[in-house]
């Protein structure tokens, strides 16, 4: 294809980009171009490594009596290998881990599970206080979920939505009059819940 001289005025890089026998683009615009290149290769945004969001009050895992292992002896290996990197160092920990008697590792691992314990028992302990101020969940909810496991046990074929299904159809088939007094009793649950939960008024 001919390169007009229109075409070098209008986009003069793609003209200095193409092979010609007889150069039509001036070395001003030439450098002009590479110099284009290079702040556009300057300007691209860099990859950052997302940094993990920990929620305020989360429980934290307990760490793994490998965990402990490591926290434990990482400092003394690398006191005795100070030119050492930390992959280099990782990997012996692990092979050491690998090769560590039954009865060295019973200390770390007796550890781990009284922290995975006290863990438990927090996360627990959170799940209950959290309840106490959980929004009600309507009746019809409410009946699945103290239904699901029955049903499913009932007919262990059928899946998820099934399961549903066939919940749904019981709920159905009870009384009306007893459908709306579980309907009534959940606007009462709702409206002591917001007064619960309800910001105290500046003053």
């Amino acid at each position: 294809m001919m390169l007009t001289q229109r075409t070098i005025a209008s986009r003069p890089c793609q003209a200095a980009a193409r092979p010609l026998a007889r150069p039509v683009v001036s070395r001003r615009v030439a450098v002009s171009c590479v110099a284009a290149a290079d702040g556009a290769a300057d300007a691209a945004p860099k990859r950052t490594r997302k940094t993990k969001v920990v929620k305020e009050g989360a429980i934290k895992r307990a760490p793994s009596a490998y965990n402990l292992y490591f926290k434990d002896t990482f400092p003394s290996l690398k006191a005795k290998s100070p030119g050492a990197k930390a992959p280099e160092l990782t990997a012996t920990l692990s092979s050491m881990w690998k090769a560590l008697p039954d009865d060295k590792r019973a200390r770390f691992e007796s550890e781990s599970g009284a922290l995975k314990a006290v863990v438990a028992e927090k996360r627990i302990a959170a799940k209950v206080e959290a309840a106490k101020h959980a929004k009600p969940i309507q009746p019809f909810a409410a009946f699945v979920r103290d239904n699901y496991a029955r049903v499913a046990a009932k007919s262990p074929g059928l899946k998820a939505p099934e399961v549903v299904k066939a919940i749904s159809a019981e709920w159905k088939a009870k009384p009306t009059a007893e459908r709306e007094a579980a309907s009534a009793e959940y606007k009462v649950q709702v409206a002591a819940w917001k007064a619960k939960n309800a910001p105290a008024e500046s003053a």
